[in-house]
């Protein structure tokens, strides 16, 4: 995905989180590691957030992002 410059992206493995800031290039995340001791682990996701009027280029890849967390509507 390619995401305006400011961009916010937050990926989640569980409770387990990373944070990336948009430059305007396409980039490729990988999900936070499993943590063995947290029993949500494998509960994964991403939350984008941009500037009004800022949009973002090509899709999200992976079942982690196309499923919701267990309990969530989706």
């Amino acid at each position: 995905m390619a995401a305006p410059p400011g961009s916010v992206i937050r990926l989640w493995n569980g409770a387990t989180t990373t944070l990336h800031i948009g430059d305007g290039e396409e980039t490729t995340l990988l999900m936070p590691p499993d943590d063995p001791s947290d029993i949500s682990a494998g509960n994964s996701g991403a939350a984008v957030s941009t500037r009004g009027g800022d949009g973002l280029v090509g899709g999200v890849r992976g079942d982690a992002f196309l499923t919701p967390a267990p309990g969530r509507p989706g």
